[in-house]
């Protein structure tokens, strides 16, 4: 039905700005249509319509949440290419991906993108990017993360200490 709403929407005078694209999209992750999610977010690539962190942080939260990495991370491939901020959901969204992939080369990369960035860390990110470099026995990087995390304002919490452990 979102589908059928942004099609709609973009024949009457609503036309496809990021609200309703946003709305589709966000209505697509909900239900669990990450397809649809991708779907929308190429048509609003091709038809060059504006797209805004909500855009690409639904999108990717669907394909994500679906397990389909290999998506949510060209989603965030286009926002990369684009001139939308990242932010912590973003940057989660991302290090999850590649957490799911049992890829975490990935994470460490983003992670460390998002530290010489403007997104601030939180604990989020941190116990995400710990879990990568758990499941890819990286003991000395979920070591150093603990570290990093506690010379931050995150708060150090069980499950990061779980994590780095089972490193």
């Amino acid at each position: 039905k979102a589908l059928q709403f942004v099609r709609v929407a973009m024949q009457s005078r609503m036309g496809s700005n990021p609200i309703t694209f946003n709305s589709a999209i966000s209505s697509c992750q909900k239900s669990g249509q990450w397809t649809n999610s991708v779907q929308l977010l190429r048509e609003m690539t091709q038809r060059q319509a504006e797209m805004d962190t909500i855009t690409f942080n639904a999108a990717s939260r669907a394909c994500a949440k679906s397990c389909e990495w290999e998506k949510s991370l060209w989603n965030l491939s286009v926002k990369a290419n684009s001139e939308v901020e990242s932010n912590a959901i973003t940057i989660n969204t991302t290090i999850g991906a590649w957490e799911k992939a049992g890829e975490w080369e990935g994470a460490w990369h983003s992670f460390r993108i998002m530290a010489h960035g403007q997104v601030e860390s939180n604990s989020v990110i941190f116990n995400a990017t710990i879990s990568a470099c758990e499941k890819g026995r990286e003991w000395e990087r979920a070591l150093q993360l603990v570290r990093d995390m506690a010379w931050s304002k995150a708060e150090l919490e069980t499950i990061t200490l779980n994590a780095a452990i089972s490193s």
